[in-house]
């Protein structure tokens, strides 16, 4: 972590170190701004990460059962395929109105 007084703030060389490592602007011996490095991300994962709502849900959902992927997989072609029941209903009720 690198530590810079406010009135030694050079703002590029700051962008250039916080790419690797977390700069703190103090001011008065006080830190007053964390620089982070985020070159890489998009802002959608800039603005989950600091989602309180977004990581409420991660933990709501850890505590759930995992399943395998090939379970997955299973769970989501089946609710792919056609049902034939509720096709032939569909016709009937079409037939039914003409």
């Amino acid at each position: 972590m690198k530590v810079i007084n406010v009135n030694d703030l050079k703002i590029d060389a700051c962008v250039r170190v916080a790419q690797g490592q977390e700069v703190v602007v103090t001011k008065n011996g006080q830190p007053v701004l964390l620089m982070l490095g985020v070159k890489g991300m998009d802002l959608e994962q800039l603005e989950l990460c600091r989602s309180a709502k977004f990581w409420a849900l991660m933990r709501e959902r850890r505590t759930r059962p995992a399943i395998s992927r090939k379970e997955l997989e299973d769970q989501l072609a089946a609710a792919q395929r056609p049902n034939p029941k509720k096709d032939v209903a569909v016709t009937r009720k079409r037939r039914s109105k003409e």
